[in-house]
C-alpha cells in the first residue's frame, strides 16, 4: 500500500477500501458487498494491482490448509492476463470466501508483525556450526530450532541482499518456484521457511452466483447523484487496529476540498483528467484547469460534489474509526481464540 492518500471511483481511501474488502472475505461476509468492493478495486486502478492483493491474503490467510488452492489462482491469473474481465478474480474470491472457516493468522503475523519486531532475545546462542554472516547464521538458527519469530524477523533483515536466495537454497533446499506471478519474495520464503503445521483440507470451487456481476452504469445519472447511488456500503468500522492512512489528514477536509488532488493519484481518475488540460498544484493539493470549458465540461459529467452530499453518504467513507487492537480484529472476522496482546497498529 502506499503512503499517499488515494481516492477511488467513488472517491473511498483506496487502503481502507483494501482492508474492508479483506475484512469480507475472511468473515464470508454477503458477497454482495465484498463483490462491490472488489469492483470498486478493479475499475479504479490497473487489475494487477488487486491480483496482487489477492494474493497477499491467500499467503497470509489460506496457505497453511490450502496448499493447492494456489493452482486455481495460478490459473485465473493466467487467464486475466489474456482476457482482462473481472470475473475471473470475482471468481477467486468468492471461493477464498468459502473456505474462510479454516484460516490461519500465523503467517499474517509473522509478517506483519513479528518481521518487525525481536520480541525476546535468547541467550547463550553457540552459532559457529553455520555459515554465513551474523544474520544467516541466526536465520540458520532460527530455521534450524524451528523458531518462526526469529525466522520472520531475520528473514526480514536479510531479504534485500542479493544471495538470500542462494543462501536459502544451499543450506535448507528452499527455493522460489520459476513461474510466480506474487512479486512479494519476502511473503513467498518466509511461508517456505516458517515451520507452522500444514493440512490439506478438501475443498470444492463452485461459480459466482450471476447476480453479482452487475454493476450500474454511471452515464444515466446526474453527476451530483452518483455518490448517493453508487456508494451502497460504507468502510468497516473495524479496521482500528492497522495503520491508516487517514491518520496523516484531516479526511473531511481532503474530501470537501482536495478529492480531485487524490483521485488523480489513481487509474480512472488519471484517465478521465487528462483528457483535459490541467495543472497540478502539489504545495495546495489541487488540479487547476487551464480552460473555463474544459472545467465546466468536465464537472458536468464527474463534479461528484463530496462537500455537498449527506453526512451518510459522506460518512460511508469518512466516518470514525475507533483504535482496536488485532486481537479483536481477529476474533471479529474469525473467532480467533488467541491472545497476542499486540497494541501496535499493524501495516497491512
Amino acid at each position: 500500500m502506499t503512503n499517499k492518500l488515494v481516492f477511488t471511483r467513488y472517491l473511498y481511501n483506496k487502503d481502507e477500501v483494501e482492508l474492508t474488502l479483506l475484512e469480507c472475505i475472511l468473515k464470508n461476509k454477503d458477497f454482495g458487498e465484498t463483490s462491490f468492493w472488489t469492483t470498486e478495486l478493479y475499475e479504479s486502478n490497473d487489475p494487477e494491482d488487486l491480483w496482487q492483493f489477492i494474493y497477499k491474503i491467500y499467503y497470509d490467510f489460506y496457505y497453511l490448509h490450502y496448499p493447492t488452492f494456489i493452482n486455481k489462482i495460478n490459473d485465473y491469473y493466467i487467464k486475466s492476463q489474456k482476457y482482462n474481465k473481472i470475473k475471473y478474480i470475482l471468481y477467486i474470491i468468492y471461493n477464498l470466501s468459502r473456505a474462510s472457516n479454516n484460516i490461519d493468522f500465523n503467517i499474517f503475523l509473522s509478517r506483519t508483525y513479528f518481521s518487525s519486531r525481536l520480541t525476546y532475545i535468547i541467550q547463550n546462542i553457540n552459532l559457529s556450526q553455520y555459515n554465513g554472516n551474523q544474520y544467516e547464521k541466526l536465520l540458520s538458527f532460527a530455521i534450524t530450532n524451528q523458531n518462526n519469530q526469529y525466522i520472520s524477523y531475520y528473514l526480514k533483515k536479510l531479504i534485500k541482499t542479493k544471495n538470500i536466495e542462494k543462501f536459502l537454497s544451499d543450506n535448507f533446499n528452499i527455493q522460489l518456484n520459476n513461474d510466480e506471478h506474487y512479486t512479494n519474495k519476502f511473503h513467498l520464503l518466509l511461508c517456505k521457511c516458517l515451520q507452522f503445521p500444514k493440512s490439506e483440507i478438501k475443498f470444492k470451487f463452485k461459480k459466482v452466483p450471476k447476480q453479482y456481476y452487475n454493476d450500474v452504469e454511471e452515464k444515466n445519472i446526474e453527476h451530483w447523484k452518483v455518490l448517493k447511488i453508487k456508494r451502497l456500503f460504507g468502510i468497516s468500522k473495524n479496521l482500528g487496529c492497522f495503520d491508516l492512512i487517514r491518520s496523516n489528514y484531516i479526511l473531511n477536509r481532503e474530501f470537501w476540498y482536495n478529492w480531485e488532488f487524490h483521485a488523480y493519484k489513481s487509474k480512472i481518475w488519471k484517465k478521465r483528467f487528462d483528457k483535459y488540460k490541467i495543472k497540478i498544484e502539489r504545495h495546495k493539493k489541487q488540479l487547476e484547469f487551464l480552460d473555463d470549458d474544459e472545467m465546466e465540461k468536465f464537472y458536468s459529467n464527474y463534479g461528484y460534489e463530496p462537500d455537498e452530499q449527506s453526512k451518510e453518504i459522506q460518512e460511508k467513507s469518512t466516518g470514525y474509526i475507533s483504535s482496536i487492537t488485532i486481537d479483536n480484529w481477529m476474533n471479529i472476522v474469525n473467532k480467533s481464540n488467541k491472545c497476542y496482546k499486540i497494541e501496535k497498529k499493524l501495516k497491512y
